[in-house]
């Protein structure tokens, strides 16, 4: 797990204490960040102070093995070769923190000197955070199964299934009341009594029966078959 690499946020929260070296004006100080030699971060510069306070926060990649160095500098001498140190701290990511578990941790060390011999006072605060790995998220694709149309399912209300057939438009009543073995009512007539006869199936009306006298006058009409005029 050694050469495994993962994000660590860095976060730059302060110094105190700082090395006064002039007399009668105060350092305008700022961190340098590096890991392991690189990926080099710089903070603001604060105007005037020896305990200043950044809380800047730098995104970096590291290893368990890595080292974080964090060097302070006076950025008003920091031009001059040789001049502006104001120390130096080095903390190896390992001691504080698991990389691969993940967590957060605060960490406060006095300032060294590095390889000068100006004299270095004061600490500074970083403090680490690197996220946990996120477990691998399961497979919710449903089968391809489930995608599949069921020819029993209703949509809007109406089954997709086939429904009951639909007469053709130009079909009589009376045939299909025949293909289905039912009897529909044929013409209605009067026979000689008055009373209503309704012929069945759609056959010809009944023959009407009664005494020729109570029978309508027939005369200018066709008579019925078994029928004289008198």
């Amino acid at each position: 797990f050694s050469n495994v690499t993962r994000a660590l946020k860095v976060t730059v929260l302060a110094a105190d204490n700082l090395y006064k070296r002039e007399l009668f004006r105060l350092p305008d100080p700022f961190v340098v960040l590096t890991v392991d030699g690189a990926q080099t971060q710089t903070t603001k510069a604060l105007k005037r102070t020896l305990s200043p306070y950044w809380n800047e926060t730098f995104k970096v990649q590291v290893k368990p093995t890595s080292v974080i160095t964090a060097q302070v500098f006076d950025q008003r001498k920091f031009k001059k070769r040789g001049q502006g140190f104001l120390g130096v701290i080095n903390v190896q990511v390992s001691q504080h923190l698991n990389v691969q578990t993940g967590g957060d941790a605060m960490v406060t060390q006095d300032l060294k000197n590095s390889n000068n011999s100006d004299p270095v006072q004061g600490r500074l605060a970083l403090q680490f955070t690197v996220a946990a790995e996120e477990p691998a998220q399961a497979d919710t694709a449903l089968p391809i199964t489930a995608y599949r149309r069921d020819p029993n399912r209703t949509t809007g209300g109406q089954s997709s299934g086939a429904g009951p057939a639909t007469p053709p438009r130009n079909a009589s009543p009376a045939g299909h009341a025949r293909a289905e073995g039912a009897t529909v009512a044929g013409p209605m007539v009067r026979n000689a009594t008055g009373s209503s006869v309704t012929s069945t199936n759609g056959g010809p009306p009944p023959a009407i029966s009664g005494s020729p006298a109570d029978a309508p006058s027939t005369e200018g009409h066709a008579l019925v078959p078994g029928w004289e005029q008198r």
